[in-house]
């Protein structure tokens, strides 16, 4: 059953003394195009800002540039929305015949327009091993991303890496194992080397949980669940922008949330600022609540 979803990501970061923080970006806002329609909306940031002004980046995303005007020991970044939970499947889409087979080639008008996402910036031996490894013949275009995202799935091991950037693929490669957004960038570096235009997603992904009688099955029920998470669009004629998740090894179905989507994970980062040299300890929370179906309210 569709129902409406309350979501509360609370972001706290605090310093060893009262300092300066500069202009700040804060990317916490479902897109426009997602869809699981966003019935309400609100970013409250303590201390308050001087000023905030909602933007849209050169990609669409809308973005919260953020001005404050007094020191502070703490910053805490709240986001809340209510959001209808749509139960998608991720295979209705009907591709342009041209490009129901790879490999195909892009319109050269349309070609233009893609360049940014076709960029392809790694290398190395692992890389290049890898990329020839890769089967060469004719396919369904469907089933080969399929078959490819579901290997970088089973090649690389998920695993929770807490130092900023993404690894380079000859890295990931090299390790077997990445965060989401190794994998992504990976499947991204891949695609781009094949000719398929892609693009770095960064959003939640949202879990509800399966009912359960604890008291036949001994088991006890989950909570809904939701967690940053990056994962891959791939333009494809006719479709769109397709989303798979190369952590899993699925395309993007129900539960995916876009935040941004971006040709560079630079351009990602959820949130960007500066502040005066600190030690700086942050904490996080993440919660869901189902809730009766709301009725429209405002959007970010």
């Amino acid at each position: 059953m569709n129902s409406s979803l309350a979501l509360r990501h609370r972001i706290h970061y605090h310093y060893d003394r009262a300092i300066l923080l500069g202009p700040h970006l804060i990317r916490l806002c479902p897109t426009a195009h997602s869809r699981l329609p966003t019935r309400d909306y609100e970013l409250t940031i303590t201390p308050t800002p001087q000023t905030i002004h909602w933007q849209e980046d050169s990609f669409g995303n809308s973005v919260a540039r953020v001005v404050f005007s007094e020191k502070a020991r703490d910053l805490t970044v709240v986001m809340k929305a209510v959001i209808d939970w749509v139960d998608i499947n991720p295979l209705d889409f009907l591709l342009d015949r041209s490009v129901e087979h790879w490999p195909f080639s892009y319109d050269s008008h349309l070609l233009k327009s893609l360049t940014p996402y076709l960029e392809v910036s790694a290398n190395g031996a692992r890389f290049e091993t890898f990329m020839s490894d890769l089967p060469c013949k004719s396919s369904p275009t469907v089933a080969f991303l399929a078959h490819l995202n579901h290997y970088i799935a089973h090649l690389i091991t998920y695993t929770t890496r807490l130092e900023t950037g993404i690894q380079t693929c000859d890295a990931t490669l090299a390790q077997r194992t990445g965060a989401c957004r190794d994998s992504a960038w990976l499947l991204i570096q891949v695609a781009r080397q094949l000719g398929l235009a892609a693009r770095f997603v960064s959003g939640y992904l949202i879990e509800r949980s399966q009912s359960v009688d604890p008291t036949t099955t001994g088991i006890a029920p989950r909570s809904d669940s939701m967690a940053l998470h990056a994962w891959v669009d791939i333009y494809l004629p006719g479709a769109g922008w397709i989303g798979l998740d190369p952590t899993s090894g699925l395309f993007a179905g129900p539960g995916y949330l876009p935040l941004v989507c971006v040709p560079d994970p630079i351009f990602a980062t959820p949130i960007e600022g500066t502040c005066e040299p600190s030690s700086i300890e942050w904490d996080y929370t993440q919660t869901v609540e189902r809730i009766p179906r709301h009725t429209p309210g405002n959007g970010c």
